[in-house]
């Protein structure tokens, strides 16, 4: 609940700051270990950091920075699509990351390890990206896909490597209002979705033009009600809008099948859609406040939630219900994601490695398994002490068929406000703390000194972002996956500060950016975008 006064996005920040004032973070001055152990695994230790400081630029008016964000792709051979089960440890891994009005790019030759570095100009905006995405399905040596979101609700799909190739998308808000919140390409190669801070949920084809302004609908009455507005013009985009929300949409995931959409609110709702149908299959109740990040696991058997109630949520889409609750973070959560090289795992196969980072700058680690949940305090069900944990299971089970069972006879007892009258979906109120098994953390650890904004995985590391700063903590070295490499690192530049923590007996990778083919001026440190003609309110590329 931000107990701790740490600054959410929204708050103000000086450009340029590499640490936020140390009455908004207590914790700014205080030490950070370069390592942390995780019970029955092993030690994971900080391989690199990369520091990126943006160029100052002439900024028209005060902005507050978005959160930093990271994106991977990969591609060598044998990569798979990244809905189901990306393999980013064959051949290169490109990853990009937004900080201020810039996106730097950089390429990891090897997953393990690199012998050459080569580094080419950021570019650079005259708005603020807050989110980005590549194309994994089209992705190879000599092309790649970003798609950008900036906050003034403009869309960019960009081609980093020739630099030719861009098309702007919702110029002039055309399509839809409000900032872009998040974006992710869909299960086709050529289609990706866009959310906004307005509620709306765009889905768009790369290669249709934006509606005319003279007859998109755009328009839309505060309501919480359920629409899909679909195009009639195949020529236009966007092929549907689903109108979810008159509160921002926070997040937003697919299931690895594709199936399925899971929508994180501002209103505190997660709603779960059926895509190819377009209707709301159910949707669950925060505890406290609004949801902020949500994953699927590998398998699409459960969901991962994070809010501004400061806790980590398991959900289940098949039994509709709530399965667990992870308390321990100290201010509100910003991301999760599933370990897809530690899920399903365990004697039983049934172990789901989670983790999870914060407004308090920590990173927390979380292994979800139903058998070892513990039992909530106030259970309606009976327990004695001699009863094993299947029967604990299996009650457990009873009790959330009984509350499905309730949340359904009242949907169909009142009208559901949630739902449009031809979208009817159960709703599932929020349980009390002691009425839902808990989580206990493995790991608690302070990974910066700012906000922690992003957390992903890779085979061999855990990656951890903060304004303007990327970690990678590498897997320990006596686990199954862990890297066996030489210890090779970049050199320091003017834009990107490398700092290497590692012995020099540690195997890990080396960073890199690709070589610009483009031409830049003497007097300016980043690349600029030239080719888009773009309205002179937004002047997105400089």
């Amino acid at each position: 609940m931000n107990k701790q006064g740490f600054a959410p996005p929204s708050v103000p920040v000086p450009y340029g700051a590499s640490t936020l004032p140390s009455f908004v973070n207590p914790n700014a001055q205080k030490p950070i270990r370069p390592f942390f152990k995780v019970p029955s695994e092993g030690v994971y230790r900080m391989a690199e950091e990369l520091i990126f400081n943006p160029p100052k630029v002439q900024r028209k008016s005060f902005q507050p920075l978005a959160w930093t964000k990271v994106s991977f792709v990969s591609t060598g051979e044998g990569k798979t699509d990244g809905r189901e089960g990306k393999d980013l440890a064959a051949g290169g891994i490109y990853f990009a990351i937004n900080i201020a009005e810039s996106i730097p790019l950089y390429y990891l030759k090897d997953a393990r390890s690199a012998t050459t570095k080569e580094k080419t100009q950021p570019l650079s905006f005259r708005e603020m990206p807050t989110c980005h995405s590549f194309n994994t399905a089209t992705a190879s040596p000599s092309k790649l896909e970003l798609l950008i979101g900036f906050g003034s609700g403009d869309l960019l799909l960009y081609e980093p490597l020739s630099k030719t190739a861009s098309i702007q998308f919702n110029k002039d808000r055309v399509l839809a209002v409000g900032k872009v919140t998040c974006v992710a390409w869909g299960p086709s190669a050529n289609e990706f979705v866009v959310s906004f801070t307005s509620g709306d949920l765009l889905f768009m084809d790369r290669y249709r033009e934006d509606q005319p302004s003279s007859t998109a609908n755009n328009h839309k009455e505060p309501s919480d009600s359920f629409c899909v507005i679909r195009q009639k013009n195949p020529k236009y985009n966007p092929v549907s809008k689903w109108c979810i929300s008159s509160k921002s949409i926070n997040g937003f995931a697919f299931s690895p099948s594709g199936k399925y959409i899971a929508v994180a609110s501002q209103d505190g709702y997660l709603r779960v859609f059926d895509c190819e149908e377009e209707t709301m299959q159910v949707a669950f109740r925060s505890y406290y406040g609004g949801f902020t990040c949500v994953t699927w696991s590998p398998d699409s058997k459960y969901i991962a939630t994070g809010g501004e109630d400061d806790l980590v949520c398991v959900w289940s889409l098949l039994e509709r219900c709530l399965l667990a609750r992870g308390q321990g973070h100290r201010s509100w959560v910003t991301e999760v994601q599933f370990d897809p090289w530690a899920c399903g795992v365990g004697p039983n196969n049934s172990t789901y490695r989670i983790a999870s980072v914060g407004e308090d700058t920590r990173l927390l680690l979380w292994d979800f398994e139903r058998e070892t949940l513990r039992r909530p305090r106030n259970m309606s069900l009976s327990f004695s002490s001699h009863r094993s944990i299947g029967d604990f299971k299996l009650n457990l089970s009873q009790v959330q068929s009984q509350v499905l069972a309730q949340t359904q006879q009242q949907q169909h007892a009142q009208p559901n406000s949630l739902n449009g009258d031809q979208y009817k979906a159960p709703i599932v109120d929020s349980r009390g703390r002691n009425e839902v098994p808990q989580m206990h953390p493995l790991v608690e650890h302070r990974t910066h000194h700012e906000p922690v904004s992003d957390v992903q995985f890779l085979e061999h590391f855990l990656v951890t972002c903060s304004w303007g700063k990327v970690k990678f903590w590498g897997r320990p070295t006596d686990s199954p996956s862990a890297p066996q490499t030489s210890s090779i690192f970049p050199s320091t530049s003017s834009s990107v500060t490398t700092i290497a923590t590692t012995p020099s007996n540690s195997s890990l990778p080396t960073f890199s950016t690709p070589t610009s083919t483009t031409s830049t001026s003497t007097n300016t440190s980043t690349t600029a975008v030239s080719n888009i003609s773009l309205n002179p309110s937004v002047s997105m590329p400089k």
